[in-house]
């Protein structure tokens, strides 16, 4: 069993330890009685002597209730720690695969010019040995492996802007600024140790500010003017070491007609 949680297990130690403590408190201060003094003392004789009876029966209910509610609270905590079964690999790869889908992809090394283009073969397209070579690498790959494929054939598609405090670029974010001309994907999947939030879809105003930086930029790297369609984008927050990298992608239209045809395998 592995312990996959965000929580560092120090931090969930001293919770847990916080939480029991807190819980027997609670339980004790709930077992205080108070008391009432009153005059008929004959009439709670028979209610002594039955209490004297079933005194063992009732302190053993009080200690079975006290250990239901540890067991409880003791489960809630180990599910934070969001345990899996099964082994998982401490050198797991994070693979970047990069496929030119360019013109020249398309001649075709050895055999026939009309051969029909069969992946891994003499007259295939360089393009189809390229996805054949990307499926096997994806193929081969554990369950504890992230893979991440890009297809670059000049024509852009996306427009991704990133932002983070000045201080973590000292900090834990100090290898960006050795990035160079490497694609960012390459530090934020490559390092275990980066942690991704869950996507989430923003709508952009058309003539808001993010809006116009975009159509500027797009503008000066395509020389035509970014599609009127492109107000949909997708957030993630990157952590490392409690330091955030926000990360904003902006998708052309022109994307929904490149379909991934790589098989969908299952990686944690």
């Amino acid at each position: 069993m592995n312990l996959l949680g965000p929580i560092a297990m120090s931090t969930w130690t001293y919770a847990a330890l916080g939480a029991g403590a807190l819980a027997l408190l609670a339980y004790v201060i709930k077992m205080r009685r108070r008391r009432f003094e009153i005059p008929f003392a004959k009439l709670w004789e028979r209610v002594l002597d039955q209490k004297d009876s079933n005194a063992l029966w009732k302190q053993l209910k009080r200690l079975l209730s006290l250990l239901l509610m540890l067991l409880i609270l003791g489960l809630l905590l180990f599910a934070v720690l969001d345990p899996t079964l099964g082994g998982v690999n401490r050198n797991a790869r994070n693979v970047v695969v990069i496929i030119d889908a360019s013109a020249s992809m398309k001649a075709i090394d050895g055999g026939a010019a009309d051969a029909k283009p069969e992946p891994g073969i003499a007259g295939t397209s360089r393009f189809d040995t390229a996805k054949a070579k990307a499926q096997a690498l994806v193929d081969s790959m554990g369950g504890g492996d992230v893979a991440m494929i890009l297809r670059v054939d000049g024509q852009p598609l996306v427009w991704v802007r990133s932002s983070l405090h000045q201080s973590a670029l000292a900090g834990p974010w100090r290898a960006l600024k050795g990035l160079g001309s490497r694609p960012l994907a390459d530090l934020l999947y490559a390092d275990p140790r980066v942690q991704r939030s869950e996507l989430a879809p923003r709508r952009l105003a058309r003539h808001g500010h993010t809006r116009r930086a975009m159509r500027r930029q797009w503008l000066d790297a395509v020389g035509t003017p970014p599609s009127p369609q492109m107000l949909w984008s997708r957030h993630s927050v990157f952590s490392r070491a409690g330091a955030q990298l926000r990360v904003m992608e902006l998708f052309a239209p022109e994307l929904a007609s490149h379909k991934p045809k790589l098989g969908h395998h299952r990686h944690r």
